[in-house]
């Protein structure tokens, strides 16, 4: 997560002009270094990070005002750091990981006292609504200030091969007005046009990248600390004079296919569906506090599985991610040992 020196004033810029600061942004990129051992310690203690807003959300009514206060400050700073350099990802995901723990929460307690918890993180509510609000007018207003129309949409595909027939409308008996579907169609081409870069990749042929092709993270640290290069054998480099790999998207399951195949894939969307099953009954029938944190990470992979790789491609969701399945499957071999 990207936090500012000047966290107000640039959140501030980032929500009057996020096209601007996002420029200024990837500017800087030109002289930025990191400190690898450093970068790699942070990221390995990355899951306290994520677990904040679902431990906060659950122990709202145990905490008192300047806890919650300051919980609620540093759950939020990622949110305002990526405001604060024009880009909109950490938005939804922040808008995610709180209605998800929410839910998660009310569900795992008996239906008559739903709605008294509710009513004690009257806060979080607001903030959630707050998010749901703000996330539709800062994604058009930054999509829009990127020139991210209708026209733009079209040229993505080197062959042309995107066509978007509606553009605009004042035909006045239109169930959907103009604004509300241009809306639509940016968020659904956001979200989906990973399954361009999939459809490209199914005629290619499949050379294992060994384990580390489904996520970008991985293939650079390889080639940076082994020297060893298998960018080439994945299906995105294969396509990339039809669809850029580094601009467009390509969905969770091209990348995961670098690894096993598309055959393989299905065994691998069986193993995750199982995880899933077994983490949601474990955080619901069996109130683990764990499955609870764990289970907005699986969201945030399922949500963004026609796009990208969300977890694995960035260090710090993958290492939260093994990090809170590893400490999972310890409790509940824990509980295990506790029943017998």
């Amino acid at each position: 997560s990207y936090i500012p020196y000047n966290l107000f004033l640039d959140f501030y810029y980032g929500i009057i002009s996020p096209d601007a600061v996002r420029d200024k942004f990837l500017n800087s990129f030109d002289s930025y270094q990191s400190n690898k051992v450093v970068t790699i310690f942070y990221s390995s203690i990355a899951f306290i990070k994520f677990s904040l807003i679902p431990i906060l959300v659950f122990l709202w009514n145990r905490l008192n005002t300047i806890q919650k206060a300051i919980g609620l400050f540093i759950s939020l700073i990622p949110f305002m750091g990526t405001v604060s350099i024009g880009t909109n990802k950490l938005i939804l995901d922040t808008l995610v990981i709180f209605s998800l723990s929410l839910f998660i929460h009310l569900l795992s307690i008996k239906k008559g006292n739903r709605f008294k918890e509710l009513s004690q993180r009257k806060t979080i509510l607001i903030l959630i609504i707050s998010f749901t609000l703000f996330f539709p007018f800062y994604f058009n207003k930054s999509m829009s200030e990127r020139n991210s129309n209708f026209q733009y949409m079209e040229t993505v595909s080197k062959e042309n091969a995107i066509k978007i027939p509606f553009y605009s409308s004042s035909n006045k008996s239109d169930i959907v007005s103009p604004k509300i579907m241009e809306f639509y169609i940016k968020v659904s081409t956001y979200l989906t046009q990973g399954y361009y870069g999939m459809s490209l990749a199914l005629d290619e042929k499949f050379d294992s990248t060994y384990g580390i092709g489904h996520s970008y993270f991985l293939l650079d640290q390889f080639k940076y600390f082994f020297n060893i290069d298998l960018i080439e054998r994945t299906y995105q480099f294969k396509v990339h004079d039809e669809w850029d790999r580094l601009v467009q998207w390509h969905s969770f399951y091209s990348q995961v296919a670098n690894d096993v195949g598309f055959y393989g894939l299905i065994f691998i969307m069986f193993i995750l569906g199982y995880l899933l099953s077994s983490i949601y009954i474990s955080a619901i029938r069996d109130n683990n506090i764990i499955a609870k944190t764990l289970l907005p990470l699986f969201a945030i992979m399922f949500i963004y599985m026609p796009a990208n790789n969300q977890i694995f491609n960035f260090m710090e969701t993958m290492f939260s991610f093994w990090v809170l399945l590893f400490l999972w499957l310890l409790s509940k071999r824990f509980e295990k040992r506790e029943v017998c």
